[in-house]
């Protein structure tokens, strides 16, 4: 899956993918540990681990999942541009919520404001 699309586009599945989740597709086959690119490569101390990878429909993330004989899982990722969070400064403003980036997503749908969240009323 190509990492180059729209800007509008993946910016709509950056906020659709923070919000509800990825969409991954499976992709046949196993990912070779000694093959597999800088990033997405197994943990070191995970000695004859087999690796499945994944493809996101919507944001075109990658993710392998190592397999180790004891059924241990490790999912590493790859994510496109302008998806993580990235804090220039410890002054920056923190990662977005889930809920947060629901709300941006709401703005988007509606074509207006998202409402407030309510508050929980204390006890």
């Amino acid at each position: 899956m190509s990492l180059v699309q729209p800007v509008a586009t993946l910016q709509r599945a950056f906020e659709i993918c923070h919000s509800a989740g990825h969409q991954w597709h499976h992709e046949q086959g196993k990912v070779d540990p000694l093959q597999a690119e800088p990033g997405l490569r197994a943990p070191y101390a995970m000695t004859r681990c087999v690796g499945l990878r994944s493809n996101c429909t919507s944001c075109t993330s990658d993710r392998i999942q190592w397999y180790a004989h004891s059924g241990e899982v490790v999912n590493r990722y790859r994510y496109a541009d302008g998806y993580c969070h990235k804090k220039s400064s410890v002054d920056d403003e923190p990662a977005p919520t889930k809920l947060e980036w629901r709300q941006r997503l709401v703005v988007t749908l509606f074509d207006e404001e998202a409402p407030a969240p309510r508050q929980r009323k204390r006890a």
